[in-house]
């Protein structure tokens, strides 16, 4: 098993982001010596932990400067629109540069829901992309939320503005693994990922796409490495190819439909921000303000 998996599953309060993170600052060392995060851990290895305890007696730090945009709050979760360009996470405990930060400083209970810097978040969106995201109120209720993403039962919605003209829905059922520093590959050996595009409006000049995505598991860069491999890359991926006249990637987590166990089914809208709204207008007219319009209410997709 990956040291990236192998960790997570048996301490509490670790994500593989973390375990990243510690891996590349080479803090997480086995047998006296760093490893990638594709090690495989073997019996007899040893793993030093002074690296975890010192990240649980970490207290992440407020940021009540930083604007924080509430959707709902529930007797369970707070669900939240994250803009785009604001990592998910800190880096370190030091860092407050990051949604969780100006979580815990609204809610000062939640920084100890969840894992070390975490501030109650359950999951994580690329920095670059913008949208819904929850927050646990309470560790119980962390722990029955993040037990539904393992078992892909959060149905998730994302708007995309991608490259070329989409002339047909796609279902994408592609493994996936790490190629190279942010980069990810399609591999058939990889992770399983399937993602279900839906095109809402089409460009007049035929050069772009506006989309629906929805994708069972969440892995990292999934929309946008699907996507791409299928010729039409979200707009503005400096990663993966995406067109050059956008400074951001046109990418917007936009719903969130989930039951948690003695709860009502909750559905969570996000609003696009201003400029991913401009851009839609400029490029789809009326037609693509009005397909992200439909999208509101669960009952119309």
């Amino acid at each position: 098993t990956r040291i990236d998996v192998f960790l997570p599953a048996r301490l509490e309060g670790l994500s593989r982001a973390i375990i990243r993170r510690e891996i590349e600052a080479k803090r997480l060392l086995v047998n006296g010596r760093p490893v990638r995060k594709s090690y495989p851990v073997q019996a007899g290895d040893r793993i030093p932990l002074a690296w975890y305890h010192a990240l649980r007696q970490a207290t992440i730090l407020p940021d009540p400067e930083g604007e924080l945009v509430v959707i709902e709050e529930t007797p369970r979760m707070i669900a939240f629109n994250k803009q785009p360009g604001l990592p998910t996470l800190p880096k370190t405990h030091r860092d407050t540069n990051a949604l969780a930060c100006r979580i815990v400083a609204r809610y000062p209970a939640l920084a100890a829901v969840g894992g070390p810097l975490e501030g109650g978040l359950v999951h994580r969106l690329d920095t670059a992309t913008s949208g819904v995201i929850l927050a646990a109120r309470t560790p119980d209720d962390y722990e029955d939320l993040r037990l539904l993403w393992r078992l892909h039962r959060v149905k998730k919605e994302y708007v995309a503005i991608l490259d070329g003209n989409l002339v047909r829905s796609l279902n994408i059922r592609k493994g996936m693994a790490h190629q190279s520093g942010k980069r990810m590959k399609i591999d058939a050996n990889g992770l399983a990922a399937q993602t279900f595009v839906t095109p809402i409006a089409r460009a007049k000049n035929e050069r772009r796409t506006l989309a629906r995505v929805e994708i069972r598991e969440g892995r990292r860069h999934q929309i946008r490495l699907h996507t791409a491999d299928a010729e039409h890359p979200v707009s503005g991926d400096t990663i993966y190819g995406g067109g050059e006249e956008t400074d951001r990637l046109l990418l917007h987590a936009i719903a969130l439909t989930l039951t948690v166990p003695g709860d009502e089914e909750r559905f969570f809208f996000a609003d696009p921000p201003a400029d991913f709204l401009h851009f839609t207008e400029k490029w789809f007219g009326g037609d693509g303000l009005d397909a992200i319009t439909k999208l509101r209410s669960p009952s119309e997709k």
